[in-house]
């Protein structure tokens, strides 16, 4: 039987309660706190080496690759807060691997002219390895942009939400001088 956990006022997570899915929990919590923070650094020591994650926007990051996409994505964004939750958690049988489906809305300023962007009822999954001390790392992310959303450009292509209580008719271009 699923249990419903808060990890943090926005963030739920629908999992078997076991000493693996309370890893998973705790890591998956960690990285939307420490994107919500702008805490490169926090995020980058949750992620394996051997990262590898494509979205639906075109983005194809390497665990190389974050950083620069973590601060391209500060520098235009601020204020960034989710809400997530995270469905049934897969974990393979050796217990080294894990799935995590996770439902998600998005708000944030944008740095310059402070437009509000709203992205609502996206769906990503997050993939997990533990590392050699037993920890869970994010080892892979597929669907919705969720995190590391600027391109190798420095931008941000807001395709679909709210600009400002608009819809994103047309795609609009964000950067670190506006938009």
């Amino acid at each position: 039987m699923p249990r419903r956990l808060a990890l943090a006022a926005s963030i739920a997570i629908l999992a078997p309660a076991s000493s693996l899915a309370q890893g998973l929990e705790d890591r998956i919590a960690g990285l939307f706190l420490a994107y919500e923070r702008e805490d490169i650094g926090g995020f980058l020591r949750q992620v394996d080496p051997t990262f590898a994650g494509s979205d639906r926007s075109g983005n194809a990051h390497r665990a190389a690759d974050l950083p620069r996409a973590l601060a391209d994505d500060f520098a235009i964004l601020d204020r960034v807060r989710f809400e997530a939750t995270v469905g049934r958690l897969r974990i393979e049988e050796d217990g080294r691997t894990a799935w995590a489906p996770v439902r998600w809305s998005r708000r944030a300023l944008v740095e310059i002219g402070g437009a509000e962007w709203i992205v609502r009822a996206h769906r990503s999954v997050l993939v997990l390895v533990r590392g050699p001390s037993g920890d869970w790392r994010l080892a892979g992310l597929h669907g919705d942009p969720l995190f590391a959303l600027a391109g190798f450009s420095g931008r941000i292509l807001a395709t679909e939400g709210d600009l400002d209580g608009e819809p994103i008719r047309k795609p609009v271009e964000l950067d670190r001088f506006g938009r």
